[in-house]
């Protein structure tokens, strides 16, 4: 019985610092969206160029022209990123069209901004401190406004910051933990080297 007590209190924290990484993300997405809507006058703006080189990239692949730029045109090597284009061209396929495609773009950005804050706690948690102090830990990163920006951006930066962090975690798994295999490793890092390869 007070095992199970245990298990049901170690749930609920889970769960409670969960949402609350859910709310801090779900905050800035919100924030973010509306400010992209007013300085676009109802549509959905960017604040850099090359979100938009990576948009169109997206949409040609969807349209079953990968990495040419230009319809009709030979293939280039303007992306910047292998795989960021084929998660913007999802997007596009799925309706999220036009300067529409900046909400899904942010809206992937807020679901690794949340794995990222995970990932933050759990990687301070293995380094030997209290759940509490990783949680903050966790919460500060959340809360710092250059952070934020990157997961926001439409760019790949939000998805290369959460990659390094489960290439991270997975690292010191492996050498902390006999029992731990390398595949976490292996996925971890090569989502990175194809989200961003320099």
């Amino acid at each position: 019985m007070k095992n199970q007590f245990s298990l049901s209190v170690s749930g609920r924290r889970s769960l409670f610092i969960w949402t609350l990484f859910c709310v801090i993300a779900g905050a800035t997405f919100l924030a973010y969206t509306l400010t992209s809507l007013a300085n676009g006058h109802g549509d959905f703006v960017m604040p850099l160029d090359d979100v938009y080189i990576h948009f169109q990239y997206a949409r040609q692949m969807a349209m079953g022209q990968p990495y040419i730029y230009n319809p009709g045109l030979p293939a280039t090597s303007g992306a910047t990123s292998f795989l960021y284009p084929y998660v913007l061209a999802v997007g596009y396929l799925i309706g999220f069209q036009g300067l529409k495609l900046g909400l899904w773009a942010m809206g992937v950005g807020a679901l690794a901004f949340v794995l990222a804050m995970w990932l933050v706690y759990k990687l301070v948690r293995l380094l030997g401190t209290g759940e509490w102090v990783a949680v903050l830990v966790a919460v500060a990163f959340g809360l710092d406004g250059a952070v934020a920006w990157h997961f926001m951006s439409g760019m790949e930066t939000g998805l290369v910051v959460l990659l390094t962090l489960g290439t991270l975690y997975a690292i010191i798994k492996v050498v902390t933990d006999e029992n731990q295999t390398l595949t976490p490793l292996i996925l971890w890092a090569t989502g990175l080297a194809l989200i961003r390869p320099e």
